[in-house]
């Protein structure tokens, strides 16, 4: 699962799905998914809260976060999230360019 943050990131869904990995590109807002779907087809998007998103437990063998963490003003939900999520041996990745971290 690729969680990103606005329409410019989506692009790292399509480069991990370019590398072979079985992506889901998760972004909160409709629009910016749209958008996704029409610029990256044969990318599976979907938009979501990734404090609620309905997929099962371990899912996921990774969890990537991409400009998102510094949205939440109290981390653990979304980690509890991520943790939920993930296979048992799973990583989380998060890259979150905000010089204010």
């Amino acid at each position: 699962m690729c969680c990103e943050n606005r329409c410019l990131s989506l692009v790292f869904s399509k480069r991990l799905r370019d590398k072979g990995y079985n992506v889901v590109g998760i972004d909160i807002a409709p629009r910016c998914i749209d958008l996704a779907r029409k610029k990256y087809p044969g990318v599976r998007f979907e938009a979501g809260d990734i404090e609620n998103l309905a997929y099962p437990d371990e899912t996921f063998a990774a969890i990537t976060l991409f400009g998102v963490l510094h949205h939440f003003p109290d981390l653990r939900g979304v980690l509890k999230s991520c943790r939920r999520l993930l296979k048992k041996g799973g990583g989380l990745f998060s890259f979150d360019p905000n010089r204010n971290n």
